[in-house]
């Protein structure tokens, strides 16, 4: 049996296990089968599928994603998966809103964070073992326990979403493994830019690592993100489910230093004191060399490349003198 049949056949055991005739034991029936949907205040309606409709839509769903340098991207966004922690706490922690969490200062670009798109899931349970991994097994466990279904506990909430079939089995998976599984999102509001999604993958990489420091950095929620390609193969114990509400993030207004953020991460993600501050201390000492240089470079080529300026010129040379080493002293310099 292929990997996305095994898929398959998850998916259709948990949907005969909340479907209308309730014939959960059957879990190979080929013909339609119907599931309720709908919330604990309004009235249930049916949903109907077949299962080779559920093998087509998860055929369809992975191959919706490609990869490129640890980057995951579609026809229209960029995922850049990433999970979180608690600060100061040794749990994972889940997505637990209904809906992407929006970034403000939207320009060219849309970003949010989210849990990981359905075909992405899909992509990440192909490379595991389903019949022996801890955690593709304890999806019905953490399904029909963790409150995903309303309050009569018989059938799926789509949380004011569209009756479909993407909604149906995302909701079914919401609060499952998926939900601790995040993606940073970012969408280029011109069609013209969807379309270089691919070509352009390495800078939209440096958006997501800067969108990743901005809530590291402000400590959006308690939350410490940390960015791995495939996050499902990590995961080995998460059950800190927590409610969550409030702050709201900014994008990013710059591209940041790789090797800075990369040093930054790993303080914010340990739990060591000490080897927080050694990496804070690595980030401040970096800025503390950078920026004086960085000013010092700046302003010395405006002068050169004044049209008055002239290396022959013995006047003009002495000022330029004189004037870096009046910033090396104003910027603590020898």
């Amino acid at each position: 049996m292929t990997e996305t049949a095994k898929i398959v056949k998850m998916l259709w055991k948990a949907l005969m296990n909340l479907s209308v005739e309730n014939d959960a034991d059957n879990d190979n029936i080929e013909d339609q089968v119907s599931v309720k949907i709908g919330s604990a205040s309004d009235n249930t309606q049916s949903f109907s599928l077949t299962k080779s409709e559920l093998t087509e839509f998860v055929n369809d769903q992975i191959s919706t994603f490609d990869c490129s340098d640890g980057v995951y991207f579609c026809s229209d966004h960029v995922e850049y998966t990433v999970i979180a922690r608690q600060k100061n706490e040794p749990f994972l922690a889940p997505f637990v809103w209904g809906q992407d969490v929006a970034f403000t200062g939207v320009k060219k670009y849309r970003y949010s964070l989210s849990q990981i798109s359905l075909g992405l899931f899909f992509k990440f349970l192909e490379d595991i073992e389903l019949d022996h991994n801890f955690i593709v097994q304890n999806i019905f466990t953490n399904s029909f326990y963790m409150g995903l279904f309303n309050g009569s506990g018989e059938s799926i909430d789509l949380m004011g979403n569209e009756a479909n079939l993407y909604n149906v089995i995302d909701s079914l998976l919401r609060r499952s493994v998926k939900q601790y599984l995040m993606a940073i999102k970012i969408e280029p509001i011109d069609d013209q830019d969807k379309k270089k999604i691919a070509e352009n993958i390495d800078s939209y990489k440096r958006k997501a690592e800067a969108a990743m420091f901005n809530i590291n950095l402000a400590k959006f929620h308690g939350f410490s993100l940390r960015h791995l390609m495939d996050p499902l193969s990590t995961i080995t114990n998460a059950n800190n489910a927590r409610n969550i509400n409030g702050k709201r993030m900014e994008s990013p207004h710059m591209i940041y230093n790789q090797d800075m953020l990369d040093i930054y991460t790993a303080g914010n993600w340990h739990d060591d004191p000490l080897v927080q501050f050694l990496n804070y201390y690595q980030v401040v000492e970096y800025l503390f060399n950078y920026v004086p240089d960085k000013m010092l470079f700046e302003q010395v080529q405006r002068k050169i490349s004044n049209p008055k300026f002239s290396y022959t010129k013995e006047k003009d040379v002495l000022m330029l003198s004189n004037f870096i080493s009046k910033l090396h002293r104003k910027n603590g310099g020898l």
